[in-house]
């Protein structure tokens, strides 16, 4: 792995990447927990993206989940996660978020009580949005529609990491497509306002529901070396399946204006 620097504690660190890359989004979760595990990096708060993809859970067979006819078909990756849980279906129209802390400086170290942790500060931040929501045990949060959040999670000896989606107009057709096991009825934000909210207010929503909830400040951070350079080694580790039409889309490469307008029209509801 690469080497850090060991980092002293603080305020929880914000990340808003902007990459969409899912085999490097994936990768990066992982790096972020090994090095708060290790001391070299703050408790994190990380908001993200992903073009088209499935991420398969860390146990979970390719032939068992995944409609590959209809992820060559819509140009869909398939990439796994380092944590368990089931299949779930990314694209731009989907904002994940990330937590990854200590486990002395989280309320529970225990998975389903750390679940519920989260999905609390989830539920606050769409009553921001006028959504009425409710937790699902074990690790989903609920809306009049049906599923619009899941979640997983990987605990190490000192650090813990929870992730989950947020579906806010996402092609639930593709989703439905693509993946084998749909299990309960999903929907998207945009499907229960009936419009589109607006990707600041969102994040802003998310990002004071975890602060409120953790009790914790945050403020705005960067990727360190040491992270990026074991995200990058870690990367390949997550590739399952990418068709064709993907692979120039799939590699490593530095956000730029084009990608960020093309990010703005995807989030809108537009087609680039």
């Amino acid at each position: 792995m690469a080497a850090h620097r060991r980092c002293r504690a603080g305020s929880w660190r914000l990340l808003k990447t902007e990459f969409v890359d899912p085999h490097l989004n994936v990768a990066l979760d992982h790096s972020i927990l090994l090095a708060v595990e290790r001391g070299f990096s703050p408790n994190t708060l990380r908001l993200w993206r992903n073009e088209r993809s499935v991420v398969l859970g860390r146990h979970q067979r390719l032939s068992e989940e995944v409609n590959l006819d209809a992820c060559r078909r819509h140009g869909v990756s398939v990439v796994r996660r380092f944590t368990g849980g089931g299949a779930v279906y990314h694209d731009l129209g989907n904002l994940n978020w990330t937590i990854v802390a200590g486990k002395a400086d989280l309320p529970s170290s225990g998975v389903l009580e750390s679940f519920r942790q989260a999905g609390e500060a989830l539920l606050e931040a769409l009553a921001r949005l006028g959504v009425d929501a409710w937790f699902e045990p074990p690790n989903s949060i609920h809306v009049s529609g049906g599923k619009i959040t899941g979640m997983a999670s990987y605990i190490k000896r000192n650090a813990m990491l929870i992730h989950g989606t947020l579906l806010i107009h996402s092609d639930v057709n593709v989703l439905k497509s693509t993946l084998k096991r749909v299990k309960v009825k999903v929907t998207t934000l945009k499907r229960e306002l009936g419009w589109t909210p607006d990707a600041a207010e969102l994040e802003d929503a998310l990002i004071s529901g975890f602060m409120d909830v953790y009790e914790v400040d945050v403020s705005q951070g960067s990727v360190t070396r040491g992270e990026w350079m074991d995200a990058l080694s870690l990367a390949e580790k997550t590739r399952v399946w990418t068709p064709k039409s993907a692979i120039a889309c799939t590699r490593m490469a530095h956000f730029n204006k084009r990608n960020a307008e093309t990010f703005n029209q995807w989030f809108r509801g537009e087609t680039p």
